[in-house]
């Protein structure tokens, strides 16, 4: 902070800042009777930041024991081969333990490739984790028979995010591909 006629009041306005809600009017009216004479829109500018640095949210890494859950993605990009501008399509599964990824790019977003994606990825991690999150996968594919037969056949769970709720951790925030709400 600046050299200002906020300066004295400093330690007091951190101090204070959480109990009142980031509440400016707040702050210069507490200021005012500790002999604060400069303006509210100086209380304001200081506050401003704050407030915006405190209603951050930290992300909480999602993390599980061995082998419970992965989280898997389809993507899209475009690169050059031999030359030629060609669109690849990208599987990535992480695991939620110690967060080991696979990866590989396919040329079509097909189910028989997204199967095989599958199986590329359990032989890389050595196993198949007990349940998969999908992100980004189209419901068509995750609503296949065929699909369901092969997570039957390796005996994982399928579950599918709520839009726009990729970071929780939450069963609330997932679907089953049927669209009826998880709860264990």
């Amino acid at each position: 902070m600046e050299d200002s006629l906020l300066t004295p009041f400093k330690d007091y306005i951190l101090q204070r800042l959480a109990a009142v809600g980031y509440c400016a009017r707040s702050i210069y009216e507490e200021l005012q009777l500790r002999g604060y004479t400069g303006s509210y829109e100086t209380v304001k500018r200081f506050v401003s930041p704050l407030r915006k640095e405190a209603t951050i949210e930290a992300t909480v890494r999602f993390e599980t024991p061995p082998a419970r859950k992965a989280q898997a993605d389809l993507g899209q990009c475009w690169t050059t081969l031999a030359g030629k501008s060609i669109k690849v399509h990208l599987f990535v599964m992480t695991r939620g333990y110690r967060r080991r990824m696979f990866a590989v790019a396919t040329r079509e977003e097909k189910l028989p490739a997204f199967i095989r994606c599958h199986e590329d990825a359990f032989d890389y991690f050595g196993g198949v984790p007990h349940e998969i999150i999908y992100d980004y996968v189209p419901w068509h594919i995750i609503r296949n028979p065929t699909f369901w037969d092969f997570n039957r056949y390796y005996g994982f769970q399928a579950r599918a995010h709520r839009p726009y709720r990729a970071q929780t951790n939450d069963h609330a925030s997932y679907y089953t591909p049927f669209g009826t709400s998880v709860i264990d």
